[in-house]
């Protein structure tokens, strides 16, 4: 298997990894607040924070498994996360904090869409299909 590949995938788990890791931080740090005062967060807001971690683990979990439904999946995760940097880079500008949300996000979010869309990961993910 050739480096890029293999090693490229491991790299996108881990970033996977760690971002469900900053969404569970980040739910713990807006829940108890909410707690005390129920109008702060929604609950649909909530589920959706929770069903996004779920989700970032699970699609960690079966890129190391090398599941295509990840794969496709963990494309179109990284393609929102990048097009939300743009979005907030059109309305807000460049801030302080969109230096740290680049470095911190949207770089790897689009260096994992290349990493996906190169043709040995296409390859490689398609041979491993068929033989499973």
């Amino acid at each position: 298997m050739n480096k890029l590949v293999n090693w490229g995938h491991w790299a996108v788990a881990a970033f996977l990894a760690i971002q469900g890791i900053l969404t569970l931080w980040n739910i713990a740090l807006v829940f108890p607040p909410a707690w005390r005062r129920p109008d702060t967060l929604t609950p649909s807001t909530g589920y959706i924070m929770v069903g996004l971690c779920a989700l970032l683990f699970a699609c960690a979990w079966s890129i190391v498994k090398w599941r295509k439904w990840a794969h496709t999946c963990t494309f179109g995760l990284l393609l929102l996360d990048s097009a939300d940097f743009v979005l907030q880079l059109a309305t807000i500008g460049w801030a302080a904090n969109s230096a740290r949300f680049a470095f911190e996000s949207a770089v790897p979010s689009l260096a994992a869409c290349v990493w996906r869309v190169l043709p040995t990961v296409r390859t490689t993910l398609a041979q491993r299909q068929q033989m499973a």
